[in-house]
């Protein structure tokens, strides 16, 4: 028994590894242009290929893990980053370093699809939302260290290091999915069809109330999203403060997150635990962008103030994560693969448009973040409005 419950912690090194290949990578990217003696915008096609490699095969694991099981699309997971990070670390030629940033970021498919639906089928409601608060407590840790381990990183070591380092991490992570992953798929498809495939995907979008519910808690992301695009130019650029201090805001930040699925674990023994979380998630959200709102128009402190409503946003959607993706999950079909392989599609997608949204919109000046926050905050409570509409 204690192997099987063991496995989330494979699933965590796992993760934390692919995000941290792009996170620890940021501080290199000056490196980047010296080594390979490129243009800085050649140098920013190394995030876009992370970006489009991490939603490129989320339709493909859902389907793969469902007939195959989670079991080996974690381990080939596992062997295709360790390898994306050998290349990346050791190839002198700049379009395989593109390729191997590409491959980094398809990792992440096989883990948030296969990974997490092998914790919805293992464990019951209570232990799985327990279970994913306690493992995106580690997740956000990423973009809050990220930076600063990689700046610390490249002043001791070549910056390809750090590909070295998290190749070794994913290589422990293998022999644990080897050796201590149970196989949580017992109802395996018995073949592969692609046309049954675009079918299924196509039911679950159909279905009123996955989409509902993913969308709304896909827009709260796209907040957080925004505030992470925008928040280096804003501190570091705008405020003139320093990358430590910077480090230590996205710290207190992200703490607000990881405090948040702390609490979701801890209403875990409530019966109405995703209904109640949910609704006083998301009315604390548009009370958090009303304070960044607030924080834009106040003359003193006025920053202070925003990273505290910055913070108690991000609480919130630490809050509603867990029982927000189980219900979605939940209500979409039998496939868990393939449930889940939508569901942070749509997240991936919200993120990009997060991104999107803050290099159209965003001028410099912090109530231009706030508006964009707060735009994402009441269409998530929309979409959720749309979603309690649907079932009546």
């Amino acid at each position: 028994m204690t192997k099987k419950f063991s496995f989330p912690i494979f699933i965590v090194l796992y993760e934390i590894s692919t995000y941290l290949s792009n996170d620890m990578y940021l501080p290199a990217l000056p490196f980047v242009k010296e080594n390979f003696d490129i243009t800085e915008s050649l140098v920013l096609l190394s995030l876009t290929f992370w970006f489009i490699g991490s939603f490129s095969i989320q339709f493909l694991t859902g389907p793969f893990s469902d007939r195959y099981g989670r079991k080996p699309i974690l381990i080939l997971g596992c062997l295709l980053f360790i390898s994306a990070n050998l290349l990346a670390a050791h190839t002198e030629i700049y379009i395989l370093f593109l390729i191997a940033r590409c491959m980094q970021g398809a990792s992440v498919c096989c883990v948030v699809v296969a990974g997490y639906a092998s914790i919805h089928e293992f464990f019951d409601d209570k232990e799985a939302i327990k279970t994913i608060s306690l493992m995106n407590s580690f997740m956000i840790l990423a973009p809050a260290f990220g930076p600063l381990l990689g700046a610390w990183m490249i002043t001791r070591f070549h910056w390809t290091f750090m590909f070295d380092l998290l190749a070794m991490l994913t290589l422990i992570a293998f022999f644990g999915f080897c050796f201590y992953m149970p196989e949580t798929n017992q109802h395996k498809t018995t073949h592969l069809n692609f046309k049954e495939m675009c079918l299924d995907y196509f039911d679950i979008l159909r279905n009123r109330t996955f989409l509902a519910i993913s969308l709304s808690f896909c827009l709260i992301f796209a907040g957080l999203i925004s505030w992470i695009t925008a928040s280096p130019f804003f501190i570091m650029v705008t405020l003139h403060k320093s990358p430590i201090s910077f480090g230590f805001i996205q710290l207190i930040v992200f703490g607000g997150f990881v405090v948040g699925t702390r609490m979701a674990s801890f209403y875990a023994s409530n019966k109405d635990i995703s209904t109640k979380i949910i609704q006083r998630g998301l009315s604390s959200i548009i009370i958090a962008a009303v304070i960044c709102l607030f924080a834009a128009y106040v003359r003193h402190y006025s920053f202070e103030i925003y990273v505290l409503g910055m913070t108690f946003y991000a609480f919130c959607t630490g809050m509603v994560f867990s029982p927000m993706q189980r219900q979605a999950v939940f209500t979409a079909g039998p496939k868990m693969g393939c449930n889940m392989a939508m569901f942070f599609t749509i997240m991936s997608l919200m993120c990009v448009v997060g991104s999107i949204t803050i290099n159209l919109f965003y001028n410099g000046l912090m109530l231009s973040m706030a508006i964009i926050l707060t735009v994402f905050a009441l269409l998530s409570c929309l979409a959720h409005l749309c979603r309690r509409c649907s079932s009546y």
